[in-house]
């Protein structure tokens, strides 16, 4: 899976793209101070010092950042979306392997 960087109009929000991924069917926004976010990709991009506002679109994340500079963390943000999107794929293909398993295994 490739992550794609894009500027926004704004210095303080990056645009985080998706290739061959799909998050959500209509945008989802979370803030950190909401107490319930109910996902999990948001969630551990909040435990990342710096990021304040969370945008899910279908193929992209948008973070609002604070204080902190991109360089500071951009590569941290990354590594977050590519572990979560890797968990799902690996999920996803174990859903698709059980009837496999199950018809020659058993």
């Amino acid at each position: 899976m490739f992550i794609q960087t894009e500027s926004t109009p704004n210095p303080n929000s990056l645009k985080f793209i998706l290739t061959d991924h799909e998050l959500c069917d209509k945008p989802v926004e979370f803030n950190k101070s909401q107490d319930n976010r109910n996902s999990v990709l948001a969630d551990e991009l909040f435990k990342i010092k710096g990021v304040e506002n969370i945008l899910f679109n279908k193929n992209c994340i948008s973070v609002n950042k604070n204080d902190y500079t991109w360089d500071q963390l951009k590569a941290s943000i990354l590594q977050v979306i590519s572990n979560h999107t890797l968990q799902k794929l690996l999920q996803n293909l174990q859903r698709s392997l059980l009837p496999y398993r199950t018809l020659h295994y058993n």
